[in-house]
């Protein structure tokens, strides 16, 4: 299973884009046009001027398409609508309501360009373009590049009747997937609009359908127009048949059999009890497979996605179950529903070893403790001989020893045995004071250290916080997680760098 550090959110389902698409009821007359495809048949037209889409029409259009909500606007356009453009974003700004408008003037942007130019909306917005159908191509096809699907954009596309030919919706419906929110508006003669919306068929393509007509001065058309998005949509899906990625995760994903055409045959688990539960209530089949790397998956530092969000991605899947992690590495690439769930993260090592007591004798003390006392051992007999050297050049009657005397001397004492100097020197006898309080203090310590050490078993340090990983993966420990998981993104690329591993 994989898990979350610090109740981080476990989520059972990436919805990719099945729950996203635009949809309007029928208004008026239902029309099969745009809803068989046809081979592209791209061609540039030469259009007239601007100024014939009515501005005050127009406006009044874009509120009515959605009144539950207030408008979120935002306007691409081309050298083409310039002017209708200027007139709209005054309107706008006159009633303080507010829009931001760009400008696309090239068909040669780069994926990158469009990428600033489209913004990924943070909140529901409402991106209505006035260009040629040549623009709104190369936008859409700088959409599916730089991945920039999202249900919180509505894209309301704006033509005049006769640029909207059959060839040329083709062509942007081949554009358009699923959790594109994509919504067109012809202007007929006398200020009628013809709506059109994106759907999704049971096959899984989305093709265009004519939804009805708006007219600004027909009160009934414009009541009758019930809200742009309906999130009614998925309310049966007619047996659409999803592909589902899911990894053998107890327990909230329990694969069974393996069917010949490399599927599985989902058993059990919490996620699958959900699954189950939506397939009843939506009316879908699916079908189950696993990713071939095994994985959960993240965006990896050269740009491609691993596991199944990568599949999520890639638009090879509609979703994915099997205790997904939310993180902030998959939530620009994949959608996650809400989380239900909550779990921590448990980290098990071996258990400490108790320590060798073939060195017992040392232990009471540490290494550097350990080289003081040597130092101080051998630095005390010549200190002694050398003030005894002084002394005697200011008192001659002061008696000086061999250097060999006083450093023995001083070393039976460090071990508890009696000093055989005798010195009627005050400062000497001063000095031997000091040194046997000392060695007092140091048998003192050593001795109770020690019958400790020798009665209680003493064990190696154990693992007890995080802060403690880098110490003992530094000593050969390996740090072990699931590949492609929330685990090994956390220690691999966390910015706390207290918890960072480097390469283990």
């Amino acid at each position: 299973m994989e898990e979350v550090v610090f109740g981080k959110s476990i989520i059972f389902i990436v919805f990719v884009s099945f729950l996203l698409s635009v949809s309007i009821p029928t208004v008026g007359c239902s029309s099969n046009l745009f809803e068989k495809s046809h081979p592209l048949r791209r061609r540039t037209s030469h259009r007239p001027q601007d100024s014939e889409i009515s501005v005050s029409d127009l406006k009044t259009l874009l509120f009515t398409l959605d009144e539950r909500r207030p408008l979120n606007f935002e306007l691409i356009f081309d050298q083409n609508y310039q002017d209708t453009s200027r007139s709209l974003l005054e309107t706008f700004s006159s009633d303080a309501s507010g829009a931001m408008a760009y400008q696309y003037d090239s068909f040669d942007r780069s994926p990158k360009e469009i990428n600033r130019l489209i913004r990924p909306a943070r909140s529901q917005t409402d991106l209505v373009t006035l260009c040629n159908f040549e623009s709104v191509l190369d936008i859409f096809r700088a959409i599916n590049v730089t991945r920039l699907e999202s249900h919180l954009v509505n894209w309301i596309l704006i033509f005049r009747a006769h640029d909207a030919r059959r060839e040329s919706m083709d062509a942007l419906q081949s554009l358009i997937f699923e959790g594109t929110m994509v919504t067109v508006v012809t202007e007929e003669k006398g200020g009628k609009f013809s709506i059109y919306s994106a759907n999704v068929e049971v096959d899984g393509v989305m093709r265009f359908r004519f939804k009805g007509h708006w007219e600004n001065s027909s009160p009934n058309t414009k009541s009758s127009l019930e809200p742009l998005f309906n999130p009614g949509q998925y309310d049966n899906m007619n047996g659409r048949r999803l592909i589902i990625a899911g990894n053998h995760d107890p327990p909230y994903f329990i694969l069974g059999d393996q069917l010949p055409d490399k599927s599985f045959i989902p058993i059990g688990g919490i996620d699958y009890g959900i699954l189950e539960s939506l397939k009843k209530m939506l009316n879908f089949t699916y079908k189950v497979i696993t990713p071939p790397d095994g994985g959960w998956g993240y965006p990896q530092p050269d740009g491609t996605i691993t596991g199944m969000v990568g599949m999520v991605a890639r638009r090879e899947i509609h979703l994915a179950v099997s205790g997904i992690a939310m993180n902030a590495k998959r939530k620009p690439v994949i959608d996650f529903t809400i989380s239900y769930n909550q779990a921590l993260m448990t980290i098990f090592s071996r258990a400490p070893k108790l320590r060798n007591r073939a060195m017992a004798i040392l232990s009471p003390f540490q290494l550097e403790i350990w080289v003081y006392l040597f130092i101080t051992a051998l630095a005390i007999g010549p200190v002694l001989k050398i003030h005894s050297t002084l002394s005697q050049s200011f008192d001659e009657n002061v008696q000086t020893l061999k250097l060999q005397t006083y450093s023995f001397n001083m070393f039976r004492n460090l071990v508890t045995q009696g000093n055989q100097i005798k010195t009627n020197q005050w400062s000497l006898r001063t000095m031997f004071f000091s040194w046997y309080l000392f060695c007092l203090i140091v048998h003192a310590v050593y001795s109770g250290t020690l019958t400790a050490v020798l009665a209680i078993p003493a064990y190696e340090k154990p693992i007890d916080y995080l802060e403690d990983l880098p110490e003992v993966v530094a000593k050969g420990y390996t740090l072990t997680v699931m590949a492609d998981s929330t685990n090994e993104l956390l220690f691999r690329v966390n910015i706390v760098l207290m918890y960072q591993l480097g390469s283990n």
